[in-house]
C-alpha cells in the first residue's frame, strides 16, 4: 500500500533501529539517473546510455521543544555520531523514512551534521546531512530505447552492432 503522507505522517526516521527524538523533517533526496550522450562523428544524431544510478544526498532537520526530547536526542545521537576510523570505510546505517523508502533508499551514511539553531521560541533544531549507501552495482551499459529516424539507418546499426558487442566484453569479464 503507498504511503499518504496527509492520512498516515511520519514526523520521525528510523536510524539503526532507533526511533528519532521530537519532530523530523526529510528533504532534499532525490533519484538522479547517470547519462552519457554519445554522438558518433558526422552524425546529426545521438544516443543516450543509462550508465548508472547516482547516490543520493538528503537532509534531515530534527526539533525539539521539551527537556525530555532534548535528552532522549542526546542518546540517540550517539548513533549519528558514530565515525569510522581513517582511511576505512563509512559503515552504513539503515534509515527508514516512508520518502526515502518511495526512492528506494534504505541505508545511509552521515555526512555531516550541524550545530543547534532556536529556530522559534522553545523550537531547536539540528540538521543531518546524508548520503545514501549502495552495495558495488554490477557493470551495465545499456542504450536506451526511442524512435529511430529510419529503420535501416547505417550510424544506428553501427551503435546496436557495437553495444551487442560491448554487452558480450563486459560478460566475458565478469566470468
Amino acid at each position: 500500500m503507498a504511503w499518504e503522507p496527509i492520512t498516515q505522517p511520519c514526523d520521525y526516521i528510523v536510524l539503526a533501529g532507533k526511533k528519532s527524538p521530537g519532530y523530523c523533517d526529510v528533504y532534499g533526496a532525490y533519484d538522479e539517473r547517470d547519462l552519457a550522450i554519445r554522438q558518433p562523428p558526422f552524425s546529426t544524431g545521438a544516443v543516450i546510455l543509462y550508465k548508472r544510478r547516482k547516490l543520493a544526498e538528503f537532509s534531515v532537520r530534527i526539533r525539539l521543544y521539551t527537556l525530555e526530547q532534548h535528552t532522549e536526542f542526546s542518546t540517540w545521537r550517539t548513533v549519528v555520531d558514530a565515525k569510522p576510523g581513517v582511511r576505512t570505510k563509512a559503515a552504513a546505517l539503515d534509515i527508514q523514512h516512508p520518502l526515502l523508502e518511495q526512492l528506494d533508499i534504505k541505508a545511509a551514511v552521515v555526512k555531516s551534521v550541524s550545530q543547534f539553531d532556536q529556530t522559534a521560541d522553545g523550537e531547536w533544531s539540528i540538521s543531518i546531512a546524508f548520503v545514501e549507501s549502495r552495495p558495488l552495482p554490477k557493470q551495465t551499459l545499456a542504450k536506451l530505447d526511442g524512435a529511430k529516424a529510419s529503420p535501416g539507418d547505417p550510424v544506428d546499426q553501427k551503435i546496436d552492432e557495437n553495444t551487442a558487442e560491448m554487452k558480450q566484453l563486459l560478460k566475458e569479464l565478469s566470468q
